[in-house]
């Protein structure tokens, strides 16, 4: 599993705080299409079931973040984004690999999360993962119009 010493040189892999609301709704706007009021970020980061982090550079900048929350025993990836310029690099898989590793320790049994039908890099990522289909969520996406498949992966042996 890929963790924060694998990430590119320079990179660090660090946990939400409110000081990442702009960039994180910034990098979701770009790379989700997704940009949400500040006020929305706030309160998920308040919420004591949510577990977040961010890819930061060495300059500061923001690249890459994860926001999943562990409910009892099922985790939820809310929201996976990484720039542009940064992907195929291992980010996304680093911030999955912590939040396994998150949500395990939270007692989850199972991780579940939906993906754009036609996002077909996030798709192989969480099929790496060892994801599997469950269930379609037909025109679940805004701009541009998308269906959601439901991707599961048990968490226990």
């Amino acid at each position: 599993m890929a963790t924060a010493d694998r990430l590119p040189p320079g990179c660090s892999l660090i946990p939400m705080t409110d000081t990442h609301i702009a960039p994180i709704n910034w990098l979701a706007g770009e790379a989700l299409e997704q940009s949400r009021p500040v006020a929305d970020w706030e309160r998920e980061l308040a919420d004591p079931a949510l577990h977040g982090w961010v890819v930061v550079t060495e300059a500061g900048r923001v690249v890459a973040f994860l926001q999943g929350a562990v409910v009892v025993d099922e985790a939820e990836v809310r929201h996976l984004a990484v720039a542009g310029e940064w992907r195929r690099q291992g980010l996304g898989y680093a911030l999955m690999g912590t939040f396994l590793s998150a949500a395990r320790t939270a007692g989850a049994v199972r991780m579940v999360l939906e993906v754009r039908a036609h996002g077909r890099a996030a798709q192989q990522l969480y099929r790496r993962l060892g994801f599997a289909q469950v269930g379609v969520r037909r025109r679940y996406y805004q701009g541009p119009p998308d269906d959601a498949l439901v991707l599961s992966l048990a968490l226990t042996d």
